[in-house]
């Protein structure tokens, strides 16, 4: 029986492992096409994707503290949609007809995100799968090890 959960920890060991060097090895540039906004200027904010492209043509709401929508229009050509700075700006939500949505909260970049946060679901899904088994199959080893059963 010791021999079967010694496999068990191998096993957890090396599907950890694996996960933690994909995670490690695997380049940002791999991450979805992510909308992201940024306030260029006070009344100003330019939309664009993570590659570099302009977002044009896509629907923006503007928000205040109790979650009214106190303006709204679309960007143009290059990516930027002005506004009236007098608006008492709380949130800046852009969507595109393709799903992508981006929001600004006052006082924050457009762009922030950690690093777990960046990668895809599946990656991230894998890696805590990994950790609980890894957990499980180690506890009871060392249960085994003590003569609990």
């Amino acid at each position: 029986m010791i021999k079967k959960s010694r496999g068990l920890l191998l096993a957890a060991i090396f599907i950890t492992s694996i996960t933690a060097a994909v995670l490690v090895l695997m380049p940002s540039e791999v991450s979805a096409h992510r909308m992201l906004i940024e306030e260029i200027s006070e009344g100003s904010v330019e939309v664009g994707f993570d590659d570099g492209t302009l977002a044009e043509n896509v629907d923006i709401r503007l928000y205040d503290a109790e979650e009214n929508v106190i303006d709204e229009g679309i960007t143009d050509q290059e990516g930027i949609y002005e506004y009236d700075s007098d608006l008492d700006v709380e949130r800046v939500v852009a969507e595109d007809d393709m799903g992508h949505r981006a929001v600004l909260l006052q006082g924050e970049s457009g762009e922030e995100e950690g690093f777990i946060q960046s990668q895809p679901v599946w990656l991230r899904t894998a890696a805590g799968v990994g950790v609980l088994l890894l957990t499980a199959v180690m506890s009871k080893y060392f249960k085994k090890d003590k003569g609990e059963d």
